[in-house]
């Protein structure tokens, strides 16, 4: 699939403590764009409450993963993350096909929880895999 049909953003720099545009070795706003730009979009949506972006037109962007937080690691919990990260990526028109989510709790944290997302993109024989870390609890 060419880079243009998953399209072309400004990068982010994501750690820990959020999001900020990246700048590239020419000091210019660096972009990203093909296979990684939907890996940051699917990010970016998954780390958004739905609802936050509506003033700005998009009532359904965002995912639900923020109604899990404070609730106990145990089965109802995971279940919850898979049902709000594949609904939130059927927005997603980029993408074919989800082809799977699986909540890993963290072994040595018990409010850590690694959410991995394989993904089809639109019109493309491969597939896409993301590591996703997710905290239930608020630090």
């Amino acid at each position: 699939m060419s880079n243009e049909r998953l399209g072309r953003d400004l990068r982010l720099r994501i750690d820990s403590t959020g999001a900020d545009l990246a700048v590239d070795k020419s000091g210019d706003l660096a972009t990203v764009e093909g296979i990684d730009n939907l890996a940051q979009a699917i990010i970016c949506r998954l780390s958004t409450t739905v609802g936050e972006m509506e003033d700005l037109g998009h009532r359904g962007y965002g995912s639900r993963l923020s109604e899990v937080l404070g609730q106990p690691r145990n089965e109802r919990s995971m279940s919850l993350i898979h049902r709000a990260v594949a609904s939130s990526l059927a927005g997603e028109r980029r993408i074919q096909e989800l082809v799977s989510v699986t909540a890993i709790p963290d072994r040595d944290d018990p409010g850590l929880v690694t959410i991995e997302i394989t993904v089809i993109p639109e019109s493309r024989g491969g597939t896409l895999s993301i590591r996703y870390p997710f905290h239930l609890e608020v630090a």
